[in-house]
C-alpha cells in the first residue's frame, strides 16, 4: 500500500486532504511545512504539497526531493492559480500534477493521486528494466587483451559494417555485440538477439525470416521474423555456424541485397539491418568440409574481433569476482561479502573452460554457500577441481591453516562419498563420525 505525505501549512486543508484520501489510502502522514516534510521522506511514495508555504514552499520542496528521490511522485496544489508558466515549471521539475486548491474536490484529488502513483510505478519498472539491461551487458576488466577488443569495437561501431565476433563459449560475445550497438548510430533502434543453436532447424527459417499464413501446417497467421523486427536496428546472430544450408543462403541474400522473402511468400521485402554475427566454431574448417558457405563467410567476416578466453586475461578475475559477488549479494539480500586470499588464489589458478559465464555461476553458488563475512576456499566449488591432489598441493604460503584444512576435509568427504556410492549415512560410518557431524560438515562444504 502506498504511503502518502501531505504537506500543507493550513491545518483545515491538511485535515480535508487527509479525510478525502484516508478511505482509499490508509497510510498517510502529514507535515505543516517543507522543513518538516524533508524529515519524513523515508518510505514515502507520493507527496502532495501546497505551493505557497513559509520557509520552503512547494516548488523548492519539489526541487530538493527530486535531487535525492527522482522516482518519488509529487503533486502541487496552489491556493492562488498562478500562471501557466508556473504549471509548466512544476511539470519540468518532475511534478505529476498541478491542482487549483479552490477548484479541487475529493474525486479530483483521488484521481490525481491514482494517476501519479501509476506513473511512478511505471517509471520504477522502466528504471529497473534499464538497470538490469545495463548489468546484463556490462563488460568488466582492464586487461590489455580486453582493451584491444573494445578499441576495435569502438572503431567499427561508427560504421554500418557487418561484424563477426569469434571466441569460446562464455567469453562475452553478446555483451560486445551490445557494446557495438550502443555506440552506433542505430542505438535508439531495435537490438534483436537470436541464438541459432537454440532454435530447432524446422523453426529457424520461420523465426529469422518470417512466414505467410498457410505456408505450412500450423501457420494460422502471418509472422514477422527477427530480421524484419530489427529493421533500421541491429541483429545479433549468435552461433551463426549452426545455421542450416537454406538459412545460410537466405542470410547471404539479406547481406548482399538487403532483401528477404518470408516463408511461403512471393514478395521481396526490403530490410535495413546491421548484422553482428558470432560463433565459437571453426568456420574456415567448416567451409573445407562443405558445412558452411564460403561466400557467406566473406560477407560476415568484413570486420572480425576475437574475444580472449578468461584464462588469457586472468588479471581481470579479481575485478570480475568483486562485480559478481556484489551483484549476487544485492539480489539475494545478503550483506556484502569479501573474498579471502585463498579463495581468490583458487579462482586465478583455475583454467576456466567455461570462461566468464562459468566464473559467474561459480561465484553465485559461492555467495549462496558462504556463511561468514568472506567467501572462503571451501565455498568455491569448481567443476573439475576435484582431480587427484597430493597433500602438498593444499599447502599455500600465506593462507590461513583453517582454509587449507577446509580444502583437505572437503576433498576427503568427496572421495569417501564417491567410494560409498553417494550414501551419506554409509559415508559417515566409513569415516567414523556421527551422522549429525557428517551432515553438518557436508552442508558446510556444499556437498
Amino acid at each position: 500500500m502506498a504511503r502518502i505525505l501531505i504537506v500543507e501549512d493550513d491545518p483545515e486543508w491538511r485535515r480535508t486532504y487527509y479525510e478525502w484520501l484516508k478511505p482509499l489510502y490508509p497510510d498517510i502522514i502529514t507535515a505543516k511545512d517543507g522543513e518538516e516534510a524533508i524529515e519524513k521522506l523515508e518510505k514515502v511514495d507520493l507527496i502532495i504539497a501546497d505551493a505557497q508555504m513559509p520557509r520552503i514552499d512547494g516548488f523548492e520542496l519539489l526541487r530538493r526531493v527530486k535531487q535525492e528521490h527522482s522516482g518519488l511522485a509529487f503533486i502541487i496544489i496552489t491556493g492562488v492559480m498562478r500562471s501557466l508558466k508556473d504549471a509548466v515549471e512544476a511539470m519540468k521539475l518532475g511534478a505529476c500534477d498541478y491542482l487549483d486548491k479552490e477548484a479541487v474536490r475529493d474525486l479530483d484529488l483521488r484521481m490525481a493521486v491514482a494517476r501519479a502513483l501509476e506513473k511512478a510505478s511505471l517509471l520504477s519498472k522502466i528504471n529497473i528494466y534499464e538497470k538490469k539491461q545495463k548489468e546484463k551487458y556490462e563488460i568488466i576488466g582492464q586487461s590489455e587483451k580486453l582493451k584491444e577488443c573494445l578499441s576495435l569495437a569502438d572503431k567499427v561501431s561508427k560504421t554500418n559494417s557487418t561484424v563477426l565476433l569469434l571466441g569460446e563459449s562464455g567469453t562475452g560475445k553478446e555483451c560486445l555485440a551490445h557494446y557495438v550497438y550502443k555506440a552506433s548510430s542505430r542505438k535508439d533502434k531495435p537490438f534483436v538477439v537470436v541464438n541459432a543453436a537454440g532454435l530447432p532447424e524446422t523453426l529457424l527459417d520461420s523465426e529469422l525470416f518470417g512466414h505467410e499464413m498457410g505456408s505450412f501446417t500450423g501457420a494460422v497467421s502471418r509472422k514477422i521474423g527477427y530480421f524484419e523486427q530489427a529493421d533500421e536496428g541491429t541483429i545479433f546472430l549468435d552461433e551463426v555456424g549452426d545455421l542450416s544450408a537454406n538459412c545460410q543462403q537466405k542470410l547471404l541474400r539479406v547481406l548482399e541485397k538487403r532483401q528477404l522473402r518470408r516463408l511461403g511468400g512471393n514478395k521481396d521485402i526490403n530490410v535495413d539491418v546491421r548484422v553482428i554475427a558470432a560463433t565459437n566454431r571453426p568456420l574456415e574448417k567448416m567451409i573445407k568440409e562443405g558445412q558452411f558457405r564460403e561466400d557467406l563467410y566473406f560477407r560476415l567476416n568484413v570486420f572480425f574481433i576475437t574475444l580472449p578466453a578468461l584464462r588469457e586475461r586472468k588479471e581481470d578475475i579479481p575485478l570480475l569476482s568483486d562485480y559478481f559477488i556484489t551483484k549476487n549479494c544485492r539480489e539475494m539480500g545478503k550483506p556484502s561479502l569479501e573474498i579471502s586470499a585463498g579463495a581468490m588464489q583458487e579462482l586465478t589458478k583455475y583454467h576456466w573452460p567455461g570462461n566468464v559465464r562459468e566464473l559467474k555461476n561459480v561465484l553465485e553458488r559461492s555467495v549462496i554457500l558462504s556463511q561468514g563475512a568472506a567467501i572462503k576456499i571451501s565455498d568455491i566449488q569448481i567443476s573439475g577441481d576435484l582431480g587427484e591432489k597430493r597433500i602438498e598441493d593444499f599447502y599455500k604460503p600465506g593462507i590461513p591453516l583453517e582454509e587449507m584444512t577446509d580444502m583437505v576435509e572437503k576433498r576427503i568427504i568427496t572421495l569417501a562419498l564417491k567410494e560409498c556410492g553417494g550414501d551419506k549415512r554409509k559415508t559417515a560410518k566409513h569415516l567414523q563420525v556421527k551422522e549429525s557431524t557428517f551432515y553438518e560438515k557436508a552442508k558446510k562444504h556444499g556437498i
